[in-house]
């Protein structure tokens, strides 16, 4: 089933030219202005994240995971599912793991491409302490700890509602907010800040640990209202199923 469904998704005719043309933005916009120097292509590269990296990423989770969620009424399995307890929650289980072994790909090809680029363009002497200094491992591990954490989201939500519009339109929302609100303009842990931090695209971003000094109760606050986000969800989506009366 893992094997199955992981080739479905790569064979899909919109997943590998999305990478591609991502990929080749990315590049172009680093070495575009070449003549500003090495360090500005440093700059441009480890700033992959901010933006076209964290919503290629978003764009990618939502689309793999509604596209997992919605084989079982494409295939005309869905009856049987909801009337297999224990086989509907491995099934459940089973598509999480798969949207996030497909992300973890990505973002590791993503994150290599940004360390190929990084080195080669220092000489050897710097290159150990370009790779001692660089945050590329923190970034890379707040990224997978939001994809993980926004791909439960999606697929309880998608799990829950059995729409993608719906889905696409609440994950889509909640995702987007911290690109339209400026953090400099707003207090901290106010509901801005809320809306900003706490659905899942700054840790998409890797911001997490870009500061230069680790706020303890901030990484406390986001710990809690991340729980409470998707318990809460897992909470809604065995409530409707229970008035679907699905098992």
């Amino acid at each position: 089933m893992l094997k199955l469904d992981l080739k479905k998704l790569v064979t899909n005719r919109l997943v590998l030219p999305s990478i591609i043309v991502v990929i080749v933005i990315w590049v172009f916009t680093i070495f575009h202005k070449h003549q500003s120097g090495s360090q500005k292509i440093l700059e441009n590269t480890l700033s992959f994240w901010n933006v076209l990296g964290s919503l290629t990423v978003g764009f990618l989770i939502l689309f793999v995971t509604t596209r997992l969620f919605a084989m079982d009424r494409e295939e005309q399995v869905e009856e049987v599912i909801h009337t297999t307890k224990l086989g509907r929650r491995t099934l459940f289980l089973m598509r999480i793991k798969t949207a996030t072994i497909f992300m973890l790909v990505i973002i590791l090809l993503f994150t290599c491409i940004q360390l190929v680029i990084s080195v080669r363009i220092f000489n050897t002497g710097q290159r150990l302490t370009l790779l001692t200094e660089l945050s590329l491992w923190q970034q890379t591990i707040t990224v997978l700890i939001g994809t993980l954490l926004f791909t439960i989201f999606t697929a309880l939500i998608c799990d829950s509602f059995k729409s993608h519009p719906i889905t696409l339109i609440i994950c889509g929302l909640f995702f987007g907010l911290s690109y339209l609100i400026r953090g400099s303009m707003i207090h901290k842990y106010s509901l801005e800040w809320i809306l900003e931090k706490g659905f899942f695209s700054f840790l998409i971003k890797g911001e997490l640990f870009r500061a230069t000094s680790i706020d303890v109760l901030e990484i406390g606050i986001l710990a809690l209202w991340y729980s409470i986000l998707i318990i809460g969800m897992y909470c809604l989506n065995k409530h409707l199923r229970a008035r679907r009366k699905e098992i």
